[in-house]
């Protein structure tokens, strides 16, 4: 594809069969198995994403998704004598850009398959090359941009036995430093996903983090995803490593290229640092002779280790890089010990020009742990002394198959803090809960478990009632102190209330302190666990209701030492579309965009078939309004959840609604949720009063579902 417009996806193998024979004859295999599906993507525009496989089918053969004219150059298969002549011609680049994400296999669809699904039976790869294309305004011919994440196995499948993800001169620095360490980049990826080897090659990307439903944390955003994870020595996977090549089952920057993360890694099983011939960089006390960086500008994780069953097995840091915290961060980086099969390992260097005229190089001082496996390296912004370290943990409240004998589910997730002093004193500083939640004084840590209250006074069955009252908005959370702290401490669930959130009340956790165990090693790391307890079958409405933070203060005997904000984040995900209300501000500065969420778990097709005014105010969006008036527009949300084939592509302007007729909204992805924006425009100068409604009637298939937009005209929102 050189230049033109798909409105929805693009595949390189077929739609609902396999590509390729079953049982390839020698000579079939000779000819074909390495290299049977070809995408060669150099201009033009995909609105949805690219897939080297087909969709819901196998590829008995390999998958070679090329994007970028020097892509193709670079493929072992194309460059091959015996295959060379087969590479396309005189294929002239044009504009790419891709809005969403780009996978080395296929697209299965519907949940039918597990994702670990092998349906691409040779090997895999995504080579996306930028040479020739324009990353900076000032650059040279036509530009490149993939707006989505890259992923070297399929949507909800695997790919290939071995999976191949190349960035090379893809993005570009947007400033640089005096050891030509870029400092900021110009092309931003969600994630990069699921493959045994990542190669940057003086390529510069943002990486701002996206989740994976294969995940035990569904909803929790990654960077870096299962990079190299798998177990290359034995079962199926034996013997694969060799094919890996000199960088093996890594994430590799190579030539001075640059990864910003900003959100955390998980799995990712080696780092290497090396330079144009794939040898590792050393370190000599001067400038890095190949300027690879990493940057963790949110003051991340950055992980190297996999999980080998239970056990996880931390891996190697080859070669020097540059490291960096945003300025107002505090990082962490862990990998293997230097010792033992870490003894050559290498490390991070830090870059200081903060003195004037000088210029201080020094290798990052690392932590080795005794008897974890691991060592650490601590990084701070210039600009982190008294802002603390951030965590964070999302807690999802979907309801469960089986109904919980008492009708109360309960969700969980997890916070790790950073390494610790044996015998660290944490002290609850402050705690701030988010307006839309309301947290009652009793919750439990299992479905099956006894209910924990906050204290004296406390009737759990009332509690209880307020959670039944008001399923959507009202909760119970534990604080549950885990690994790291002393048995004692970890038998002192703490109950996170509205009420214990209160420094004057009876029963308040403000000012409480958790220790960690004397029998701890120091520099381990101290884990928090959360359990959220709601009403099962009330789960109707998928929403995020904001965070709850929760301050602490770490504590040497009498010494204050790092604060610590963990964000716990509170979310309802339903599996059903039903009857529901989106609230609308009206502001001075005349809009506000509210969400609808289609839930995931069905394959839907949506029309708006009514809109209700109730307040007869509703007019078509305008420049300006009268001071009782507001318009009101609809927009889907781009994304993994709308099908990109019949999807509504310009806004729908609800005041403008013919009445009776039908306006097909699209169809969603049973794999995903699919969001709808909602916008209000008013006069910005608005006296307060009543709210009001408007009305909406969805079809759903058979079903229709009545949606109220539900308009605000608040004082409190005047002043804001």
């Amino acid at each position: 594809m050189t230049g033109g417009w798909i409105h929805g996806n693009l595949y390189g193998g077929s739609e609902l069969s396999n590509d390729g024979p079953e049982n390839p004859t020698e000579e079939e295999q000779t000819n074909n198995l390495e290299g049977l599906v070809f995408v060669n993507l150099v201009g033009g525009t995909i609105s949805g994403r690219v897939f080297g496989g087909g969709y819901k089918g196998t590829v008995d053969g390999s998958t070679h998704l090329h994007i970028g004219t020097e892509a193709l150059e670079k493929c072992n298969y194309y460059t091959s004598d015996k295959h060379k002549e087969e590479k396309p011609a005189f294929l002239v680049p044009s504009k790419l850009v891709v809005e969403g994400s780009v996978y080395a296999g296929g697209d299965y669809g519907g949940g039918e398959s597990g994702y670990d699904t092998i349906t691409v039976k040779g090997f895999s790869h995504v080579y996306i090359d930028g040479t020739g294309y324009r990353f900076t305004q000032s650059g040279a011919g036509p530009e490149m941009e993939i707006k989505g994440g890259v992923f070297g196995s399929g949507a909800s499948c695997d790919a290939g036995d071995i999976r191949l993800v190349t960035l090379d001169n893809y993005g570009a620095p947007s400033r640089l430093n005096d050891d030509g360490m870029a400092e900021d980049v110009t092309r931003t990826l969600t994630s990069i996903q699921r493959a045994d080897q990542v190669r940057l090659i003086k390529s510069h990307v943002r990486l701002t983090g996206a989740s994976d439903v294969a995940n035990d944390n569904q909803t929790a955003l990654y960077s870096l995803n299962r990079i190299g994870d798998k177990n290359y020595e034995a079962g199926e996977n034996a013997g694969k490593l060799d094919k890996l090549g000199k960088l093996g089952n890594s994430l590799a920057l190579e030539g001075g290229s640059t990864v910003i993360l900003d959100s955390t890694t998980t799995e990712v099983a080696n780092f290497k640092s090396v330079d144009d011939g794939e040898e590792e960089i050393p370190f000599t006390g001067q400038a890095l002779a190949v300027p690879n960086a990493i940057i963790l500008e949110t003051g991340t994780v950055f992980r190297i280790s996999y999980k080998n069953g239970s056990v996880e097995e931390y891996g190697a840091v080859s070669g020097y890089s540059y490291i960096v915290a945003g300025d107002q961060a505090e990082a962490y980086a862990y990998a293997r010990q230097k010792n033992g099969a870490g003894a050559r390992d290498g490390g991070f260097v830090v870059y200081d020009d903060s003195v004037q005229d000088q210029i201080k190089r020094e290798e990052l001082e690392y932590h080795d742990v005794a008897g974890t496996g691991y060592r650490y390296w601590q990084i701070k912004g210039k600009d982190v002394d008294g802002l603390g370290v951030t965590r964070q943990t999302v807690l999802t409240a979907r309801k469960l198959e089986t109904e919980p004998a008492d009708g109360y589910a309960v969700a969980e997730g997890a916070i790790e803090l950073p390494p610790a002093a044996s015998g660290s004193i944490y002290v609850i500083k402050e705690i701030n809960i988010s307006s839309a939640l309301s947290l009652v004084d009793a919750a439990k840590l299992t479905e099956d478990g006894e209910w924990l209250s906050s204290g004296e006074g406390v009737n759990v069955d009332d509690e209880k009632q307020k959670i039944q009252s008001l399923p959507l908005s009202t909760f119970g959370l534990i604080l549950h102190p885990d690994s790291g702290f002393g048995e004692s401490n970890q038998e002192k669930d703490r109950i996170v209330s509205n009420h214990t959130s209160n420094s004057g009340s009876s029963n308040s956790i403000i000012g409480d302190a958790i220790q960690v165990s004397e029998h701890v090693t120091d520099g381990s790391i101290p884990q928090i666990r959360y359990y959220l307890t709601y009403k099962n079958d009330e789960i109707k409405i998928s929403q995020d209701l904001g965070t709850v933070d929760i301050v602490l203060q770490r504590k040497e005997g009498d010494v204050d030492k790092e604060t610590i904000t963990m964000n716990v984040q509170i979310l309802t995900r339903a599996s059903e579309l039903s009857p529901q209300t989106v609230d609308l501000y009206a502001t001075q500065k005349g809009s506000y965009t509210g969400r609808l969420i289609i839930p995931s778990g069905a394959n839907r097709t949506l029309s708006l078939i009514n809109v209700d005014d109730k307040s007869t105010k509703l007019v078509k969006k305008e420049d300006s309004y009268a001071e009782d008036q507001f318009a009101i527009t609809m927009e889907t949300v781009k994304g993994q959840g709308w099908l990109t084939a019949g999807l509504m592509d310009s806004v729908c302007d609800l005041g403008g609604y013919p009445a009776g007729s039908g306006l097909q909204i699209g169809s969603t992805d049973s794999r995903y949720e699919a969001p709808l924006d909602f916008t209000l425009y008013n006069h910005g100068n608005f006296s307060p009063r009543d709210p009001a409604e408007v009305i909406l009637t969805f079809q759903d298939g058979e079903n229709t579902v009545d949606i109220t937009l539900r308009i605000h005209w608040e004082s409190s929102i005047v002043s804001a």
